[in-house]
C-alpha cells in the first residue's frame, strides 16, 4: 500500500529519448505545422525531461509568425527578432497521465506573464493551442523499438544565467525574497481546482512520504537523515502546519530555475526570470519561501544567515509574514534539504546515467549539518533584527539538535 502510494507521489519513469537535431526539427514541424530550420541546438541539464535550446532560422520564424496573425509587441518576442531563441519542452512519459494538469500549469504560466512577472512566454502552435502530444517513431528514435507519444510546447527564451552559476549578496537576496513575493502576490487572486487537487511528493507537505524513500540512501547518511526526518515529523508537521496560510505557489524556487542577467551599470545582477512551473500546486505560501532560502543557501559563499535575513526581509516587505511562519521558516529550509537530499539520491538510482539527478548532493548535506550547528535561538537572533520580526523567548523548538549526531 505504501509503495503504491509513494509511486503515485513519484510517477517520474525514464527520461523520453535524447533527440537528435533532424528529429527535433520534425517535432518542431509538428507543433508549428511548417518546416522551421534550426541553425543550432544545445540540450540543458534536466531532472527528468527533455529541454532543447533552438536557434531558429529568423526569416521562416517571421513568415510563421505573419501566417498566424502574431504580433511582435511582446519584450520577449522583440529580443528574438535577430536572433529568435526558444526552449522546446518534452516531457516525461508520466505526464501523459496529467495531460489537464500539465495544461493547467501552463495556463498560469500565461497569466503571471500578461500579469507583468519576468517568467516564459508560450509559442502558439499552428492549431491555436500551447501543448500538444507528439508522436516519436523508430525513425527519430534510435534504438527506440515502438513509437512513443509524449506532451510539448515552446518557450520563448529568457536571455541570462541562473543563480546557481553566481554568488548572490545581500541585496541581490533581497530582491529574490521580493520577486518571490510578487508571484505569491499575484497568485493570491489565482484559482484553479485540477491545480488545487496536484499532488507530488516534492511538496513540502508531503515531506512525512519520503520516508519510503530514504532506503536509498547509504548507510552513512541513512541515519543522519533518518533522525532529523523523525523529529520533524514527530513535532513540526504534527502540530503547526495546519496553521499555516495555503494558495497555489510556483513551489520549486530553486538556484537553478532563476535566471538573472548582469548588469554593467550597477555592478550587479538583474532578476531576469523565474523558469519552470512544473510542480505548481496548492499550498503552504511560506513553503515557497522556505524552498528559494534553501536553495539560495548553494550559492552564498559566506555569511549564509544573514544572507538568509535580507532574502526575509524582501519577501516580508511585499507579502508579510505571519508569527507562526516566520517561526517556521528555519525548521522548513533544513526539512526541504532533507527532502531534496532523500529524493535526489532515490532519482539517481532510477536514472544512473542522468548526473543531473545528483547536482549538489553532497553540498546540501554540508549545509544542513551547518545549519544544525547554528542554535535556532541564535539564528533568530541575526534575522530578527534585519527582518524588524521579533520572536521574542518564544522559539519554536522543532528540532533537538543536540542529540543529532554531525
Amino acid at each position: 500500500m505504501e509503495e503504491n502510494i509513494c509511486r503515485k507521489l513519484f510517477p517520474i519513469q525514464h527520461r523520453p529519448p535524447a533527440l537528435s537535431k533532424v528529429a527535433l526539427q520534425g517535432v518542431l514541424k509538428d507543433l508549428l505545422g511548417t518546416d522551421i530550420g534550426i541553425s543550432s541546438v544545445y540540450e540543458f541539464c534536466s531532472f527528468c525531461d527533455r529541454n532543447y535550446h533552438i536557434h531558429i532560422d529568423h526569416d521562416k520564424f517571421k513568415h510563421y509568425l505573419e501566417s498566424k496573425d502574431l504580433q511582435l509587441q511582446d519584450d520577449q518576442f522583440k529580443q528574438n527578432q535577430q536572433k529568435p531563441s526558444f526552449v522546446l519542452k518534452i516531457l516525461n512519459p508520466c505526464y501523459l497521465e496529467y495531460y489537464e494538469l500539465t495544461l493547467a500549469r501552463l495556463k498560469l504560466l500565461q497569466y503571471l506573464h500578461n500579469c507583468g512577472i519576468r517568467c516564459p512566454k508560450i509559442l502558439p502552435l499552428h492549431n491555436g493551442n500551447i501543448m500538444k502530444i507528439v508522436r516519436l517513431s523508430d525513425e527519430k528514435v534510435k534504438n527506440q523499438a515502438e513509437s512513443m507519444e509524449l506532451i510539448a510546447y515552446i518557450l520563448i527564451f529568457i536571455e541570462g544565467q541562473t543563480i546557481a552559476k553566481i554568488h548572490s549578496n545581500f541585496d541581490l537576496c533581497y530582491r529574490l525574497g521580493r520577486f518571490a513575493a510578487e508571484i505569491d502576490i499575484k497568485l493570491q487572486a489565482y484559482s484553479d481546482e485540477t491545480i488545487k487537487q496536484a499532488n507530488n511528493i516534492w511538496s513540502l507537505q508531503n515531506f512525512p512520504a519520503c520516508k519510503y524513500y530514504l532506503k536509498y540512501c547509504s548507510d552513512e547518511k541513512r541515519g543522519f537523515l533518518e533522525n532529523i526526518f523523525n523529529q520533524i515529523c514527530r513535532t513540526y508537521f504534527n502540530k503547526h502546519v495546519k496553521n499555516l496560510r495555503t494558495a497555489i505557489i510556483h513551489a520549486d524556487f530553486n538556484h537553478g530555475n532563476i535566471i538573472v542577467k548582469y548588469n554593467n551599470e550597477t555592478n550587479n545582477y538583474d532578476i531576469n526570470g523565474i523558469i519552470d512551473f512544473g510542480l505548481v500546486n496548492y499550498s503552504c505560501v511560506v513553503f515557497e519561501l522556505a524552498v528559494l532560502m534553501a536553495y539560495t543557501l548553494l550559492t552564498v559563499p559566506h555569511d549564509r544567515i544573514r544572507a538568509l535575513g535580507h532574502l526575509i526581509s524582501g519577501f516580508h516587505s511585499v507579502f508579510p509574514l505571519t508569527e507562526v511562519e516566520y517561526k517556521s521558516i528555519y525548521t522548513l529550509i533544513i526539512l526541504r534539504l532533507v527532502q531534496t537530499s532523500i529524493l535526489t539520491k532515490y532519482s539517481s538510482n532510477l536514472q544512473p546515467d542522468n548526473e543531473f539527478t545528483m547536482d549538489s548532493y553532497e553540498e546540501k548535506l554540508e549545509i544542513l549539518k551547518f545549519l544544525l550547528s547554528i542554535p535556532e535561538r541564535d539564528v533568530y537572533a541575526v534575522w530578527d533584527k534585519i527582518v524588524g520580526f521579533s520572536v521574542g523567548e518564544d522559539v519554536y523548538n522543532y528540532l533537538e539538535s543536540e542529540n543529532i549526531q554531525i
